[in-house]
Order: C-alpha cells, then structure tokens, then sequence
C-alpha cells in the first residue's frame, strides 16, 4: 500500500523548536557581525510545485530520472521513451540554490537552509504497491547572495550545525556526501528484474507515484540601501512531484513516460 503523504504533529514540533532556537542564534551572529540598521518592510516566501523551472527562486528542488540500456549508455529526463534495451532506472532528488530575491535596487542577501524530506514511491491503481520511502532530516546550505552590493570583506557566513539524518526503505538507498557532511543525497533504483517482476502481475499500464513531504526552514539577511531585515521562515508543501510510467507486454518493458515537477521556494520583499 501506498503510504499517504502527511507532516506528523511531532516532526511539526521538533522544526518549529529547532528554527527558534536556530533564528535566535542565526540572528545574534549576525547582529553582532554586521552593522544594522533599521527598515520597515517584510519579506514574503512560497513554497510550491512549477512544471519548469521555479521563476525568481531562492531555493528550488528538481527530481532526476536516469535510464540506463543494456550497452552502457543512459539518458536523463527523457520524456517519453520506447525501449526494450531498458537495463535500470533511478530516480533522485537534487537540490539547486539560486539565491534569487525579488527586490528592488542593489542588495545581498545571507541565507541559511534547513530543509526535512520524505519521499514516498508505489505502484497505484487496482493493485498498489509499496516500492519504499527515503526521509531526509536537516540537510543544511549556507551562502551568500548579491546584487549590486557586498557585505564586508572579512565577512564570514555562519553555518548551522544541525545533526544530519536519513533513512531508506524497499528501492531507496541513501548515504551522506563525504566533502559536505551536510548535504544529503538519496536514490531510487530498480534493475530489469526488479522492473519484470513487477510487470509479470501487471494487466495494464504499470503508473508509479512519489509523493513529497516537505518542511524547508530558510533564515535570511537581506541588506539594501535602505537597511536591513532579517529573519527566518518555515515552508511546507505536500503533494506529488512526480510520476512514471511503464509500458510492457507481458512481463518485457516496452516503453516508459515520466513527468515531474520542480519544488521552489521564492522570496519577495514587499
């Protein structure tokens, strides 16, 4: 069975403790690093699912689909794609971060990321299937952001010292990336075999959902000529963000057509 896509009370609890205890910590080494002055104003953050690219996004996260043939070769994000040389697939999460605020005039703009994931896969329709999960807690970004206008030079970003957690299940594998103990990477992969043993118990198209679960906390310093805000935000967003399919007669893969969505967090000053 396919697991339903929903934040739990406790994970609500655990983030908001987390980001008031990080934003008060995040904000005294700011103020005490760059002078700040007063100005009126609010920043505004969203997060949500684009069918391309997120226009005007901070923060943004793609969803990779990489097919493999039986000589070696592979294609990334194909669209539609009829084949019966199909050795693999996998399906991965990857995080971009654009930096780009939408505000008037020369600013920068200091950001830092806190972002929880769960992913869940399975086979819907008559007869669905768990194909696995993968949760992702506290993987961490800190950069700067500039348009126009620089912080001092012996400016140093604080970082946030979140304790990095995942686990996987059925079809997922994770691990943490060995030069940025911080950033967490995740993969969903099934082989031929895997892929035919699914198929031998299929009459018709086989469709495949991942569904997101997502809280993304983003603290942020923006500075224009006018002064300087900061702060932080916590954004949700729950709901599918991909989907594949898998032609097939009998148990022999014939074909396939994924579509998926972007993930971006925009930020306004208004």
């Amino acid at each position: 069975m396919v697991k339903s896509v929903s934040l739990s009370k406790k994970k609500a609890v655990i983030s908001a403790v987390i980001g008031i205890m990080a934003v008060s910590l995040f904000a005294v080494s700011l103020f005490y690093l760059v002078p700040l002055n007063s100005q009126e104003g609010s920043v505004v953050f969203a997060l949500g699912a684009f069918d391309s690219s997120a226009p005007n996004s901070v923060y943004c996260m793609t969803f990779v689909l990489n097919v493999t043939f039986v000589n070696g070769t592979s294609v990334q994000n194909p669209g539609e794609l009829n084949s019966t040389d199909i050795q693999q697939i996998q399906f991965s999460p990857a995080d971009t971060y654009f930096g780009d605020v939408n505000a008037p005039g020369s600013w920068y703009c200091i950001f830092q990321f806190a972002h929880d994931y769960q992913i869940y896969t399975g086979v819907t329709g008559e007869t669905t299937l768990d194909l696995g999960m993968v949760d992702v807690e506290n993987s961490t970004m800190s950069f700067l952001s500039a348009n126009g206008l620089m912080p001092p030079a012996n400016y140093t970003i604080p970082t946030l010292n979140y304790p990095a957690q995942l686990s996987s299940t059925v079809y997922w594998s994770s691990w943490q990336a060995a030069v940025k103990p911080n950033i967490l990477e995740s993969r969903w992969t099934m082989n031929i075999d895997q892929i035919q043993s699914i198929l031998a118990n299929a009459t018709d198209t086989v469709n495949i959902a991942f569904n997101l679960d997502m809280t993304s906390i983003a603290f942020y310093q923006l500075t224009t000529a006018s002064g300087t805000l900061a702060g932080s935000a916590t954004e949700q967003y729950s709901g599918p963000c991909a989907t594949l399919q898998l032609f097939h007669e009998g148990d022999q893969l014939v074909g396939l057509q994924y579509n998926s969505s972007t993930i971006g967090l925009t930020m306004t000053e208004s």
